[in-house]
């Protein structure tokens, strides 16, 4: 059984709890994984449905396993070098 997924959202300037339940599909979200490592988040959150279309680190030695196990694409790259235009595909 798929894990709920919940959010906090501002409305009216208070943060409020969403609940999308346990069957959600979030197709048009796009998420990109910030010190990936070898990509055990990555694998997770694509098997809970959500489109991971990249992961960046740092560590070279982190790309074989990130890439074998997963989808995405592996960015090599220090985080506070990446330019947010770059990223959109």
């Amino acid at each position: 059984m798929a894990a709920e997924m919940w959010a906090l959202r501002g409305k009216n300037g208070k943060a409020e709890e969403a609940n999308w339940g346990s069957d959600a599909i979030v197709r048009d979200v796009a998420c990109i994984d910030l010190f990936c490592g070898a990509g055990g988040l990555t694998h997770g959150l694509i098997s809970e449905g959500l489109n991971v279309v990249a992961g960046v680190d740092v560590d070279d030695a982190c790309r074989h396993p990130f890439e074998t196990n997963n989808s995405a694409n592996f960015i090599l790259k220090d985080v506070s070098r990446l330019l947010a235009w770059r990223l959109i595909v």
